[in-house]
């Protein structure tokens, strides 16, 4: 889900990860207001 002023432009995770291991994972989120804005995520652990 994106947000107002926001466009996830890609997400990168691995496939499958073992319970309890760390698994990286990246986003890239663009900027589609017209003004320079704070942009941050956070995470769900399931």
């Amino acid at each position: 889900m994106a947000g107002k002023y926001t466009d996830i432009i890609d997400i990168v995770a691995p496939s499958s990860a073992v319970a309890g291991e760390t698994v990286p994972v990246t986003v890239r989120v663009k900027n589609i207001h017209l003004w320079l804005s704070y942009i941050s995520s956070s995470h769900l652990c399931a």
